[in-house]
């Protein structure tokens, strides 16, 4: 079990900041949006490597996927809907801006070769390995 200090609660006082401030520690979020790293898992199959991005609500055409010296960039960008609200808004945890995410890749793989794909807001990498490169050295 985990314990989070609490402020008191002064008479009259809003409790939206109390609010605020645990779900903030709650997610290990901090006020300069660091809490919108893309999540992302890579994993090492046989013949390829497969990387699952998060990115909920972006459209395949807000997302920019680049290859450089052995790093791989994935870039989203999302845009704040101007929706009319009835109402006072209190809190707020959707998203608008940019995701940028860059990994490292191997010497192994055949970069020109690269698959991409999107479906439910999960972005799929399929990275495949070069065989030929693999080698093994004997002990002499």
């Amino acid at each position: 079990m985990r314990f989070l200090p609490t402020k008191k609660l002064a008479e009259n006082a809003s409790i939206m900041p109390l609010f605020d401030d645990f779900l903030k520690r709650f997610n290990n979020l901090s006020d300069d949006r660091e809490g919108n790293l893309m999540a992302m898992d890579i994993i090492e199959r046989e013949k390829d490597y497969l990387i699952k991005a998060n990115v909920p609500g972006i459209r395949k055409e807000d997302i920019k996927i680049s290859y450089r010296e052995r790093h791989l960039t994935v870039e989203a960008s999302r845009k704040e809907e101007k929706n009319e609200v009835n109402g006072k808004i209190h809190y707020s945890e959707r998203f608008s801006g940019n995701y940028l995410r860059t990994v490292y890749i191997p010497d192994n793989c055949e970069y020109e070769k690269i698959k991409a794909s999107l479906k439910d807001g999960v972005l799929e990498l399929i990275i495949p390995k070069n065989e030929k490169f693999t080698k093994e050295i004997e002990i002499q």
